[in-house]
């Protein structure tokens, strides 16, 4: 089963009716790869997990990295409903873009243990032109393009912020302290996981944000 196939047979995972079987595998798959990682993970406990034989799983999928892929793109699109629902042109565009960074970090930090490592790996090759993904990447940049414009209409962001550079910026922010959590917390001996930390960083770095694109008008008005 090719790439289109199996995602086509996953959007149905959500919805009512659907495969049953390959839900079970979904599911499975998806506590495995945010349980113990990708590397952790092998077709074998994805079919343990999901009570179904290897022969059944591989039916579905030529291998793991084709179940992560959508596994991934499943929830990189869960992780931006929430953002996409809110009315960020109700808000002063700083207080939107704040709003907008820390909803997206609440979003990835509740979907981060989903191993990233992999995908970076990969190049992000399993997000595929065109896929419900590559949309909702498109979308939150016009989100943010957005508020950006107004706030130089207004004044309060510096005319010479690029959109594209607050928007890869925000993503980097957020997979940084993400992504390298656990390796940090080795490092240096010292819990990162708790609501406090993420917290302290959060407001960190959003703070870093709002000052790096805000006008002298910007700031005063802060």
């Amino acid at each position: 089963m090719d790439y289109e196939d199996a995602a086509q047979s996953a959007n149905a995972i959500s919805g009512e009716g659907g495969d049953a079987t390959l839900k079970k595998i979904y599911e499975s798959a998806k506590r495995n790869f945010t349980t113990h990682g990708y590397d952790r993970t092998s077709m074998e406990s994805i079919a343990l997990d999901a009570g179904v034989s290897k022969q059944i799983l591989y039916y579905y999928f030529e291998g793991k990295s084709e179940i992560y892929n959508i596994v991934f793109n499943d929830m990189g699109v869960d992780a931006h409903r929430e953002v996409f629902d809110f009315d960020f042109d109700a808000l002063a565009p700083l207080s939107a873009i704040r709003a907008l960074f820390e909803m997206s970090f609440e979003s990835k930090q509740a979907g981060s243990r989903l191993p990233t490592a992999e995908a970076i790996r990969q190049g992000g090759c399993m997000i595929k032109k065109g896929s419900d993904l590559q949309r909702a990447g498109l979308k939150a940049a016009e989100i943010f393009k957005r508020i950006i414009e107004r706030g130089q209409q207004d004044g309060t962001i510096r005319k010479d912020i690029d959109p594209v550079f607050v928007h890869v910026l925000t993503w980097l922010l957020h997979a940084g302290f993400l992504s390298s959590r656990d390796l940090l917390e080795k490092y240096i001996g010292t819990p990162l996981s708790g609501s406090e930390v993420s917290g302290n960083w959060k407001s960190f770095a959003s703070d870093a944000l709002i000052s790096a694109i805000a006008s002298e008008k910007g700031k005063a008005a802060l």
